[in-house]
């Protein structure tokens, strides 16, 4: 955030003398001093103390100025000018920025920006347009890196900075990995949250060395000790059920089948553990294999993906592997049966919670969100067309989280109004989804960049000024949230074909194989 900083405030010192008074040129330096010369000892003191101060100041701030003018920043304690890389300098400042006024503030949050921004380069005007627009940009968004001022009122400045190279970025960092990652480190690491390549694989493989082959939560990639996350001694069941897809497609393209027996092995005892119609606990012991029955029934945190990997499962294997829709089937008509209820006065369509595997609560994850594009999923492949009604009503409900916050972003959890109601939502055609999209980004924009670092977390979505930031960029960001934009705004239906590509938990698409992965 910008820092506002005045230069109106002054100090004002009586040195002695009538100012009101004229002096010839010849008397102004005898006047001067004869003032100075009738101050007291503490006077002096003081004015000589402040004038020290005054210089010290203009040394210290002058090259941090040159930094600041034009380009707010993030005031976090963690992020000092002294701690920034050596050799960086900030982007340089555009040369005709452009400002959008609205006299209307209330009108201007709700709406936040609906418009092009231009940007002046090489002396003449270059459109960026709105993507909501069919026609082209002249210059491609990728190549663009827009700058939104944060400050709150009317006069909002929009600007733009163009030619950073994202993708000289992307070959460093791929050539990083290629030749200079080591994973021979003494740490710790999740199963989960790893992505999967060969090597990786094999130093993730000890975790299902469990008495019941459902894996422990971590290990170390250097000793290969495996255990229960630090926190207690069962794993989320949708970390050991969301490894699936990856370990699979690694012995497909390794030719060892090692890494696809281990996952199955943990899918075939999963499927034979008691659940409530399709539903399962969001926790399992890897020592004695058993869900926890008391724990929570979710579809959002710790139960989410298990879902999602039951359909896409299927799909990888070319739909020649039925097990895996029947439980998807089971669970999706378990969620209808237990979950899914409409909330008041809207009757928004949402998926609860079964507290203690019983007791309904109308609380749901964001993260539950996933489960739209899902259900659609499942009826673009030939599973029931109710599934797709489903989808929509979820998704709009999606939307209405982040639409109805002062900041336009979503918070986390939300809990639905029970109460009796009246109206029905709104039906709008497809081009909603695109609309919606543009909205959420443009929001993620104006609230959760932090110039010159990326983007952050915030502390309160209610909280529409002030710094909220939390210091904290989550990698899903740039892995999911970012790249499902960029494939919403395409206009090439076939840049990720679902026909031919399954997208794992973490947006990487995975190839959908012709023949049975089982020997």
């Amino acid at each position: 955030m910008r820092k506002n900083t005045s230069f109106n405030d002054r100090v004002t010192i009586n040195l002695g003398f009538d100012p009101s008074r004229s002096f010839s040129e010849t008397g102004k330096s005898k006047s001067i001093t004869r003032a100075w010369r009738r101050l007291s000892s503490l006077q002096r003191t003081v004015i000589l103390l402040l004038v020290c101060v005054a210089c010290m100041c203009a040394v210290y701030y002058s090259p941090v100025f040159q930094m600041e003018v034009g380009r707010p920043r993030a005031q976090t304690k963690d992020h000092p000018i002294d701690m920034l890389p050596p050799g960086w300098k900030p982007p340089e400042a555009p040369r005709n920025p452009v400002v959008m006024n609205s006299g209307n503030r209330d009108e201007e949050e709700a709406k936040v920006v609906d418009f092009p921004l231009k940007v002046d380069k090489e002396e003449k005007q270059e459109q960026i347009h709105n993507p909501m627009e069919n026609k082209p940009a002249d210059k491609p968004l990728a190549d663009q890196q827009v700058e939104v001022d944060k400050s709150n009122g009317p006069g909002r400045r929009f600007e733009a900075v163009v030619e950073y190279d994202y993708f000289n970025k992307y070959e460093e960092a791929r050539e990083f990995v290629a030749k200079d990652l080591s994973l021979d480190r003494d740490q710790d690491v999740n199963l989960f949250e790893i992505t999967i390549r060969k090597e990786l694989g094999d130093r993730l493989l000890p975790c299902f060395n469990s008495p019941s082959r459902v894996p422990y939560s971590d290990v170390n990639l250097r000793s290969g000790v495996a255990h229960a996350p630090r926190w207690g001694p069962d794993s989320s069941t949708s970390e050991v059920t969301t490894i699936q897809l990856e370990f699979r497609d690694l012995s497909a393209v390794t030719g060892d089948p090692k890494y696809r027996e281990a996952v199955d092995e943990v899918y075939s005892h999963v499927h034979s553990e008691p659940k409530k119609d399709g539903l399962v606990p969001i926790f399992i012991n890897a020592q004695t294999g058993k869900l926890r029955n008391s724990a929570t029934i979710s579809v959002g945190a710790r139960g989410d993906s298990y879902y999602e990997y039951l359909l896409k499962q299927w799909l990888q294997t070319g739909k020649t592997e039925d097990k895996y829709k029947f439980d998807y089937l089971e669970a999706v008509n378990g969620m209808k049966q237990h979950l899914f209820k409409k909330s008041e006065p809207s009757k928004l369509t949402y998926l609860g919670e079964l507290i203690g595997g019983r007791s309904f609560a109308p609380k749901m994850d964001h993260l539950v969100c996933f489960m739209g594009g899902t259900l659609a999923l499942g009826q673009a492949n030939g599973l029931p067309d109710d599934h797709l009604d489903l989808g929509s009503e979820l998704t709009r409900t999606c939307y209405e989280m982040y639409a109805r916050m002062p900041t336009k972003l979503s918070p986390e959890i939300v809990y639905f109004n029970q109460a009796e109601g009246a109206s029905e939502d709104l039906i709008v055609k497809d081009e909603k989804y695109r609309e919606w999209g543009w909205k959420i980004f443009l929001a993620f924009k104006k609230y959760a960049r932090v110039e010159g670092f990326g983007y952050s977390s915030i502390n309160n979505v209610k909280n529409a000024g002030g710094n909220n930031y939390r210091d904290k960029l989550e990698s899903f960001f740039l892995a999911e949230t970012l790249k499902y934009l960029y494939l919403l705004f395409s206009d090439d239906p076939d840049l990720i074909p679902l026909d031919k590509f399954v997208i794992n938990t973490e947006a990487h698409p995975l190839p959908i194989y012709s023949k049975p992965f089982s020997n």
